[in-house]
């Protein structure tokens, strides 16, 4: 006749390892399962996006024009700061940047950029190659600007 399943020393060896089973599971439980913050404390989260950034510049441009300023009123003080500035530094590059407020559809904003180019940034930059820059010293640049509400010619230096 075959030996019972829970024979005697069968049970006499399980409760002698049960007390040791007992303590490793009251040890083991205060420690964190292995998961994917183990490695990485930000998985599983949602990304945080950053805040917006105003990529207008801070500081004052050298030369600010307004549309509707005749001529003969920027004419002698937009000659005379580019004769200085040439004097201090032979190679100063003049950036002409003419802003417009922005339109409501591509083709308004288009006409309103080419008006602005033609009018006001075209007749700047030749006045200050007549002052005595030299064309490879002008960066001409147009574009929009939300925070603006007449169209504006900045001139910076560097």
């Amino acid at each position: 006749m075959p030996a019972p399943f829970f024979s005697v020393g069968f049970r006499s060896r399980i409760f002698l390892q049960l007390p040791l089973f007992m303590l490793t599971a009251a040890i083991l439980q205060g420690c964190n399962p292995i998961d994917q913050r183990t490695f990485d404390p930000n998985a599983n989260r949602p990304p945080v996006v950053p805040p917006k950034v105003d990529h207008t510049p801070k500081a004052k441009p050298f030369i600010e024009i307004v549309e509707g300023t005749p001529p003969d009123v920027y004419r002698a003080p937009l000659q005379q700061a580019v004769k200085t500035a040439l004097a201090h530094k032979p190679n100063i590059l003049f950036t002409i940047e003419g802003l417009a407020p922005p339109q409501a559809t591509p083709q308004e904003q288009f006409a309103s950029l080419k008006v602005l180019l033609d009018s006001l940034v075209v007749p700047i930059a030749t006045q200050i190659t007549e002052a005595g820059a030299q064309p490879i010293q002008l960066d001409i640049r147009v574009g929009t600007d939300r925070s603006i509400k007449q169209s504006v010619v900045r001139i910076n230096v560097r």
